[in-house]
């Protein structure tokens, strides 16, 4: 994850957030709160959900998400 993040950082000058959800799960959450916010500064993020194990909570992390987004698209 962190080659991943330092990968994305690189290539797009610092720009792009690298966010990697593992799954949807409630035991995850964490780890999605610590990467976004950790990066919420950034102009865009890529959302790594490659190999993810399903859950339950993609609806929260987009409304997590959302408020970020609706004030890039004013």
């Amino acid at each position: 994850m962190e080659n991943n993040r330092r990968y994305v950082d690189k290539l797009s000058q610092g720009i792009l957030a690298y966010i990697w959800l593992p799954d949807t799960y409630l035991r995850s959450l964490p780890t999605f709160t610590d990467n976004y916010f950790g990066q919420q500064d950034r102009q865009g993020a890529i959302l790594d959900e490659r190999f993810n194990g399903g859950g339950d909570i993609a609806d929260y992390i987009i409304d997590i998400a959302e408020p970020q987004l609706r004030g890039l698209l004013q």
